[in-house]
Parts: structure tokens; sequence; C-alpha cells
């Protein structure tokens, strides 16, 4: 069988969760939203960090998955994406204006987005273009895969 990181993922999807010991010892209180973190992006921007890397002549498929309310059942979404990677051969992208969407205690690659929506699609503009994600789709499309 072939070595593929997607079925180790999925082997290792459950529903448990870690426990927040912040919240638990010192009683910490909730982060505040990201918004402004992060100067805006230029609206003429041609994705420049991509430059910094070399690319393969056939870069790898990416699936944006953007993800801008909380999930109901991260588990059954991880499952659904770590299957659609193994079958289509992609990787998933999530694109999540949220501190915690859920999917980073699974091995996603999360790309956090933060200020005005006009920001935000600035921003989202700029990680298709690096991550050459084809399509984005919203995460309650995911959710409605059978």
């Amino acid at each position: 069988m072939m070595n593929n990181p997607w079925l180790s993922l999925l082997a290792r999807i459950t529903p448990n969760a870690p426990v927040d010991l912040d919240g638990k010892i010192i009683k910490a209180a909730k982060a505040p939203p990201l918004r402004g973190a992060f100067p805006a992006p230029a609206k003429d921007t041609t994705a420049p960090a991509a430059t910094l890397w070399d690319w393969p002549e056939d870069p790898p498929a990416c699936l944006g998955v953007r993800v801008s309310e909380p999930i109901e059942n991260p588990t059954d979404v991880a499952r659904k994406l770590a299957s659609a990677a193994i079958e289509r051969q992609v990787t998933p992208i999530i694109l999540t204006t949220l501190a915690d969407c859920g999917l980073a205690r699974f091995g996603f690659r999360i790309e956090r987005l933060s200020g005005d929506p006009e920001e935000i699609a600035l921003y989202e503009e700029e990680l298709k273009s690096f991550w050459n994600l084809a399509i984005v789709i919203d995460v309650i499309d995911v959710v409605r895969l059978g």
C-alpha cells in the first residue's frame, strides 16, 4: 500500500477533543478576535510570497474550504475532507475568520483571515494565488456531502 499521509490522518480522526488546560487551570479569558492584526494587502497584489519557494512545474492540487461559522461536527467534516484528499488527490486548505475553526487538531493547514469583509476578500484572493486554489467552497457544502 502506498505511503499516503491522508490515510494516517484519517486513521487518527476521533471525536475526542483535547482538554483546554488554560481554561481549566488559569480560567483564561476568551481571546479577542484577530481584527486588524495584519496590514491589509494591496489591491493589486500578485502574491509576492509565492516567489519565496520553488514550486514544481506541476504543483499539487489544493482545495480551499472557507469556514466563517463554527462547525457543529468538526470530526465529520475532517473525515470527509481527508477522504476527498485521498480520493481526488487534493490538499484541503482551510480559510477561516475564526480563532478556532475546529479542524486544526486534525492536522489540516489553516489560514486565518482577519479584518473587515473587504480586507478578508483581498487576503483570500492572495491565498488563492499562493496555494494555487482552483476552487474555494464553503464548509457547509462539505457538511452536505453524503
